[in-house]
């Protein structure tokens, strides 16, 4: 026995490669969400994955209460995921701006039919697109916060030029249900949902020498963020 890729996921590029999802679902010391056969005679010497390789063999269900369909997953887990960020959305230009999702795997527990059963979605991609016209980047992690100014994370993103944007985010889930304990059973296909879109506010930094002490007075020049300077003379 030796594991390997989500059945008939092999072609799925939201899923990634094998390695990529050895790297996100079985880190070392941990174990395969699920279970598969792989033919051990095959020569895996020089092979990127090692002795893993994508299958489209379906694992079977304990068949006890019945199949769920992807509808019913997102319904009954009430999957919603949501666009954050640090300092609001705030941001300077030529600087990273961070936004993360709070999109993570999410299970539940039930009885159907005096069966016991689990059903879990887990977000396998993120399409991120963040208004300013490059290009959508797509990634395999949620992105996390930062507190740190202009320290660069997965999902965070360089604005060349002032102004409010658009930020937007697709996530893109599989569905899995297993039945007392048994194996869990991957459900073909995927669920997209789109998170409610958030603005990204983008300043530009001025210098200026000041005197007052926020502490003492926290109105004063720079104390409560971004703020319109005033043009030069």
């Amino acid at each position: 026995m030796a594991s390997a890729c989500h059945p008939n996921q092999a072609g799925n590029a939201d899923l990634g490669t094998c390695q990529e999802q050895t790297d996100r679902f079985c880190p070392e010391g941990g174990e395969w969400i699920i279970p598969v056969s792989t033919d051990t005679s095959v020569d895996y010497e020089n092979s990127a994955f090692g002795p893993t390789e994508c299958t489209t063999s379906p694992v079977a269900g304990a068949g006890g209460a019945r199949s769920f369909t992807l509808e019913e997953v997102r319904t009954l887990l009430l999957l919603d995921p949501t666009i954050e960020s640090d300092n609001a959305g705030r941001g300077v230009r030529n600087a990273e701006t961070n936004f993360y999702t709070d999109a993570g795997v999410e299970t539940l527990s039930t009885t159907i039919n005096g069966v016991p059963v689990e059903l879990r979605a887990t977000p396998v991609s993120f399409h991120w697109n963040y208004g300013d016209g490059t290009a959508p980047r797509v990634t395999h992690v949620g992105g996390h916060a930062q507190a740190e100014f202009n320290t660069p994370t997965p999902t965070s993103h360089v604005y060349e030029e002032t102004g409010e944007y658009t930020v937007t985010l697709t996530t893109v889930y599989i569905g899995e249900y297993r039945e007392a304990d048994g194996d869990w059973v991957l459900i073909p296909g995927t669920i997209t949902l789109d998170a409610a879109p958030v603005t990204a506010d983008i300043w530009r930094t001025v210098t200026r020498n000041v005197a007052e002490d926020c502490a003492a007075d926290p109105s004063a020049w720079g104390c409560t963020g971004p703020i319109e300077a005033p043009d030069a003379p």
